[in-house]
């Protein structure tokens, strides 16, 4: 460990959904390095946890030993979403100062929301949400995609939309995707709510891939009653594979 590691000084950063501990020193006009550390509620490090650095674009997993470093280029501050497929999904936006390095804790808990269409079942074992899917498909009311709606695997988040009436892409990686007809599009990601008034629809989709998706429905109007968040006139399902 060098010297300028070891004189980081430790502040401790309360915010909503995250717990996190950051370590900095003092210097100015260079890249952050950050290196954050993700476990569970028992300490035991959590593998392939996607870490989304906001404004920025970058994203990094952690490895298997939860670790995960990044070289993010910031001025003042810096957005962070932790995310693992089982676990609430963390998020932050944290000052950064004259600092060129942090190193983060971030716990996650587990999902303590699960709907029925998440539980385990005997039927779809390896798709848990495909029964509910399939039922609503049939109600009608949304537009429904998954990967046999097309003839190669989706290389971009566009192309999950591509095509669909009401929706306008561009871009590759979500930042771009325009629904006018929703005011505000709240996103649920396997069930769990993930949309808030200081994190809209595109910084949610800035937390997948499309090689992550499994299947998504959009709902422009009636909406399933469980998937109706507080001020939202829109919903957006995102149903991710199996890892």
């Amino acid at each position: 460990m060098n010297a300028a590691i070891r004189a980081f000084r430790t502040q401790r950063l309360l915010v909503p959904l995250l717990l996190m501990y950051a370590t900095t020193v003092s210097a100015q006009g260079t890249p952050r390095d950050i290196r954050i550390e993700v476990r569970d509620r028992s300490g035991r490090p959590i593998p392939d946890a996607q870490i989304t650095y906001f404004l920025t674009g970058d994203s990094s997993r952690t490895d298997s030993a939860g670790v995960a470093n990044a070289r993010v280029t910031a001025d003042s501050a810096i957005n962070i979403t932790v995310r693992k497929i089982g676990f609430e999904p963390r998020n932050a936006r944290f000052a950064i100062g004259r600092a060129p390095a942090f190193n983060v804790k971030v716990m996650l808990g587990e999902a303590g929301q699960r709907l029925s269409e998440v539980e385990v079942k005997d039927l779809y074992p390896g798709e848990l949400w495909r029964v509910g899917y399939e039922t609503r498909r049939k109600r009608g009311g949304g537009q429904f995609r998954d990967l046999s709606s097309f003839a190669g695997a989706p290389v971009s988040i566009n192309d999950w939309f591509n095509g669909m009436p009401g929706v306008r892409t561009g871009g590759g990686a979500g930042q771009e995707i325009n629904i006018p007809r929703c005011r505000r599009l709240g996103v649920w990601i396997d069930g769990q709510h993930v949309t808030s008034p200081d994190s809209g629809f595109r910084q949610a989709l800035q937390t997948l891939s499309s090689q992550d998706i499994a299947a998504l429905e959009l709902h422009m109007a009636n909406t399933p009653a469980q998937f109706t968040g507080q001020g939202e006139d829109c919903s957006l399902l995102v149903w991710t594979r199996a890892r």
